[in-house]
C-alpha cells in the first residue's frame, strides 16, 4: 500500500525495494538503524550509499529483512484484524489465512466484497480517492480464482503492505474501505 499525492500503478511486489537495495545501499541503511520514513532517504541513490559500495553482505541482507519484517508487524496486525472482522460479518471474503504471523504469511492481502452492488473496482476506486494505491485484478492467477469460484475478470482487491507503511496509513485505508463497504 502506498500513500501518494496522485495515483500511479505499482507492481505490488518488492521491485522498488530491489532497486533501493542494489542501487542505493538501502539495506545497509536499515541495518545501521535509519528508519524507512526518514526524510533524508529522499536523496539520490549515490547519497544513500553510506558504505562506499553497492554490495551489501548476506548478513546485512538478512538483518535488514528481519528488521523490515518487524516494521511490517504492527500495520499487518491492524489490517488483518480489520479484514478478519469484515470477513466474519460477511462484508468481504478474504483469500488466505486470517492471521498476522510473519512465519505464515507476508503482508499482502486479497479479498472480494460479498455484499450486493459493491465491486472490486469500487473498493479500489475508494482507496484511490483517499490517495492510497492498492490494486485489483486476477494477479495472473486465473485458474486459482476459477477454482475459488471468483470471476477472474473482476479479480480481487489486493493490498500490499511494506516495511515503511505506518499504522496511520492503514487506518486511512480502513476508513476508505469502510466508506465503500459499509456505505
Amino acid at each position: 500500500m502506498y500513500r501518494v499525492s496522485f495515483y500511479f500503478p505499482l507492481t505490488g511486489d518488492y521491485t522498488d525495494l530491489y532497486v533501493f537495495c542494489v542501487q542505493g545501499g538501502y539495506l545497509r541503511r536499515l541495518v545501521t538503524g535509519v528508519t524507512p520514513n526518514d526524510p533524508t532517504l529522499d536523496r539520490t541513490p549515490n547519497d544513500l550509499n553510506i558504505a562506499g559500495d553497492f554490495d551489501p553482505t548476506r548478513k546485512e541482507c538478512v538483518a535488514a529483512c528481519e528488521y523490515m519484517t518487524r516494521l511490517e508487524q504492527t500495520p499487518q496486525s491492524v489490517l488483518i484484524g480489520y479484514l478478519s472482522r469484515m470477513h466474519r460479518q460477511g462484508f468481504i471474503r478474504v483469500i488466505g489465512p486470517l492471521i498476522d504471523d510473519p512465519n505464515v504469511r507476508v503482508p499482502t492481502f486479497s479479498f472480494v466484497p460479498t455484499t450486493g452492488g459493491i465491486s472490486v473496482a469500487s473498493v479500489v476506486a475508494a482507496a484511490h480517492s483517499a490517495k492510497i494505491a492498492i490494486r485489483s485484478g486476477n494477479m495472473y492467477g486465473v485458474r486459482l480464482l476459477e477454482d475459488l469460484k471468483i470471476d477472474p475478470q473482476q479479480g480481487v482487491v489486493r493490498v500490499s503492505l511494506v516495511h515503511y507503511n505506518t499504522e496511520e496509513e492503514v487506518e486511512a485505508l480502513i476508513t476508505a474501505l469502510n466508506d465503500v463497504l459499509l456505505g
